[in-house]
């Protein structure tokens, strides 16, 4: 199921699963494959600072193989990739760490767990995401966390003012099951299954 996100040409992207579906290896997954297509300067985010480096950026680590990083920046956090893109990874949680976007132009960006962000990470995003040497892009995951801002942009397709978007199909989600995931083994699926049965 995460090929159908991959191989869509929306603007916008959202997976919107359960936990252990793959979203966030999909998520770096289109992170790398993106970078060594098109050189820019890309945003990897989290909703904090921990969830940046415990989760998210262990994750591209984990994909993206050695061979394809020219330098890495710890305090800065700044992934330099050959071919002369360049990702940098910011959080959620801390307007002045949102604001450092401002002075950027973008060629794309992923979000991570997204739901906890405020729409104000988007809203930036957007207005960042001008250079032309990119795609142009941004796709996002998240587990479900009711009815947040994401809701209204990817299934009702609205602005903030309650009007549908003049481009609708800019906004694709895609769903899945944690059961979906091939490289689970069945245990992990018996107890999410007997966990949140009925929650």
């Amino acid at each position: 199921k995460q090929l159908a996100f991959h191989q869509s040409d929306a603007r916008f992207r959202l997976i919107c699963t359960g936990v252990g579906f793959g979203k966030s290896a999909a998520g770096v997954n289109e992170l790398i494959k993106v970078a060594l297509q098109y050189k820019s300067l890309y945003a990897l985010i989290a909703p904090t600072i921990p969830m940046l480096k415990n989760s998210t950026l262990r994750e591209f680590f984990k994909f993206c193989p050695h061979e394809l990083i020219v330098n890495y920046n710890r305090s800065e956090r700044k992934i330099e990739l050959l071919g002369g893109s360049e990702i940098i990874g910011l959080s959620g949680d801390n307007e002045r760490d949102i604001d450092r976007l401002r002075g950027m132009n973008l060629g794309g960006a992923y979000g991570d767990e997204i739901a906890i962000c405020p729409e104000y990470m988007h809203d930036i995003l957007v207005a960042r995401l001008r250079d032309q040497s990119g795609p142009q892009k941004i796709w996002y995951t998240t587990t479900p966390k009711g009815f947040t801002w994401l809701y209204r942009m990817f299934f009702q397709k609205k602005n903030k003012a309650g009007e549908l978007f003049r481009t609708p199909s800019d906004y694709a989600i895609f769903g899945g099951s944690s059961l979906d995931n091939p490289f689970t083994d069945d245990e992990y699926k018996r107890v999410l299954q007997e966990t949140y049965a009925g929650s």
